[in-house]
């Protein structure tokens, strides 16, 4: 069944439109996701590696060193990470936890919904075209059949979110346009 929250009396309601959520997930809820892409660079690095595209697995860094590190050898080191076409189970299950899916319900999606792992893993890289993310709505990622549906974006960044290192901004109003 699905859980409706209230919101805190502590906090005013949210502006219209986006809903910020601070430590929403704790840290034990992203081990789990921190070890999958781990996972997944050491993959790419393997494989970069291999096709003489980077000069060395760079293995000592930490994660978000390490693609940083890989993308200075090869450019397109974190598209083909964010690419790659795999979800993995700590993603989906971070997608399907119950706390996500009540907020959903709470805005009107529900109580069937699907999951759309469009866009799941971006690693955002200082002066890199690529993987920049410009101005948008998120509804232009779905078809137009779509667009009159209720849909719920959630964004959940990996690593501190910072003006200096590209957070998420909005602006007051965009969703009704």
């Amino acid at each position: 069944g699905w859980r409706v929250l209230p919101l805190p009396a502590d906090r005013r309601a949210p502006p219209a439109g986006y809903i910020f959520l601070p430590e929403f997930y704790k840290q034990k809820d992203l081990d789990p996701v921190q070890k999958d892409v781990e996972r997944m660079i050491d993959n790419l690095a393997i494989r970069l590696h291999r096709a003489g595209k980077i000069k060395d697995l760079y293995e000592g860094l930490d994660w978000t060193s390490r693609l940083l590190r890989m993308r200075q050898d090869f450019p397109d080191a974190p598209v083909i990470l964010i690419k790659g076409g795999v979800l993995p189970e700590s993603l989906q299950q971070m997608f399907s936890d119950d706390r996500i899916l009540d907020i959903a319900a709470q805005l009107g999606v529900g109580p069937a919904c699907a999951l759309s792992a469009a866009w799941n893993l971006r690693g955002k890289m200082p002066m890199h075209g690529e993987t920049e993310v410009p101005w948008h709505q998120d509804n232009s990622y779905w078809e137009p059949r779509l667009w009159k549906q209720q849909i719920f974006t959630a964004w959940v960044p990996l690593v501190d979110a910072t003006e200096a290192n590209g957070c998420m901004e909005y602006i007051r109003g965009s969703h009704l346009s």
